[in-house]
């Protein structure tokens, strides 16, 4: 035990020796030795070896960042006209500007071809206009109550001759309308189709009243304005294309003259607004004596005073109304006279012609010997008069 703590005491003087020692010794020191001097003359003329892949790729990488920033350049300066300066720099062409060059080019070029086909297709109406005028009249003679068999043989014979004038002119306006008015455009300002409709129609619209203005002469003007008015006039050309000519009929083709003169504005279907706003008196005669012969078999005979029967003394046209008056008698010896004005007013009604026929009030006076009497005051509508029949 006492050896054990002897050893104890001395390991203390050790660990001290030890201390002191590496503490003595200088600072300036080092473990290793100091580093030997480089000759740098021995570097001189030496390179670092260039590795070729990778002075390819910064030239690629150079050359596509060059192209890049040219390329922005070129598009904007071709697409957007703020940049407009590049290109005016160097003297190279715009491609906004020559698209809106060329698309000015196209309309007004365009606008021309529709300017002239207007021109032609008015001129075309006037001719189909004039022959169908003609047909319309020898329809309504053929198809007249009036007419004599003599009028109406010849009016038969020129509806076949003048179906055949109708179809030249026919043809050429139903192939010069199918023709396109309007064609497509690039341009920034007109992408939108109504756009581009409303550009044409414009252009158009304004050469017309240059060329109306320019020309001194009346005719001349009214024909310029005459064709601009069928710009608008999409009712001809859905009247047109939808018809099948040849399979027509005397009257359908009487009605679709109609609708035509309808839909055009020129010197022949102003004449035929005027005729078929015209009375035709002779036609309203006839169905007045026709209807009253249904009634009274003796009206034509002039047999009043002897037999009796309908007699009229006057007749009032309201035009504003469209409406017809007649005043006139009724006798009768079997005292029927109520009976024969209520017959007289159904025959009316039935009549293609007359509508609303009335009598407001009755009377009667009068003997068997002498007759009884009754004074008659018939109010009738006129419908448009209905031109019906076939000559074929």
């Amino acid at each position: 035990m006492a050896e054990e703590n002897k050893n104890l005491d001395v390991q203390p003087d050790i660990l001290q020796s030890i201390v002191d020692s590496e503490s003595n010794k200088s600072n300036s020191e080092n473990i290793l030795d100091i580093a030997p001097d480089i000759d740098s003359s021995l570097l001189q003329g030496l390179e670092p070896q260039k590795n070729i892949q990778l002075i390819l790729f910064k030239s690629i990488f150079m050359f596509l960042l060059v192209f890049a920033f040219l390329s922005f350049l070129f598009f904007q300066s071709q697409l957007n006209p703020k940049f407009n300066f590049l290109t005016s720099s160097f003297h190279l062409p715009n491609a906004t500007e020559n698209l809106k060059a060329t698309n000015e080019d196209v309309i007004n070029i365009q606008t021309d071809l529709n300017f002239y086909r207007l021109l032609q297709i008015s001129s075309y109406l006037n001719e189909l206009s004039f022959f169908g005028d003609a047909y319309i009249q020898n329809f309504e003679i053929f198809n007249s109550q009036t007419s004599t068999e003599s009028d109406k043989k010849l009016a038969s014979e020129n509806l076949k001759s003048l179906r055949d004038s109708i179809y030249s002119p026919y043809e050429k306006v139903s192939k010069l309308v199918v023709q396109p008015f309007y064609i497509p455009v690039i341009d920034p300002e007109l992408m939108s189709s109504g756009q581009s409709v409303q550009e044409f129609d414009s252009r158009l619209t304004n050469k017309f009243n240059e060329a109306a203005a320019s020309v001194n002469g009346e005719m001349e003007a009214k024909i310029y304005g005459q064709s601009q008015k069928l710009i608008a006039s999409t009712n001809l050309r859905n009247l047109i294309t939808s018809t099948d000519f040849a399979a027509l009929s005397d009257k359908d083709l009487y009605i679709h003259l109609k609708a035509i003169n309808s839909v055009i504005v020129n010197d022949l279907s102003l004449i035929q607004d005027i005729k078929d706003a015209r009375v035709k008196w002779s036609d309203i005669m006839n169905e007045i004596d026709l209807r009253t012969v249904e009634v009274d078999s003796n009206y034509s005979d002039n047999y009043y005073d002897l037999r009796g029967g309908i007699r009229y003394t006057s007749y009032d046209f309201d035009k504003v109304a469209n409406r017809i008056s007649i005043v006139g008698e009724v006798m009768r010896y079997d005292t029927t006279n109520f009976t024969m004005i209520a017959n007289l007013i159904d025959a009316f009604n039935k009549s293609d012609i007359f509508e609303g026929a009335e009598m407001k009030s009755f009377s009667k006076s009068g003997s068997l010997d002498d007759g009884y009497r009754s004074n008659v005051r018939l109010n009738l509508g006129l419908t448009k008069l209905n031109y019906v029949g076939n000559t074929n």
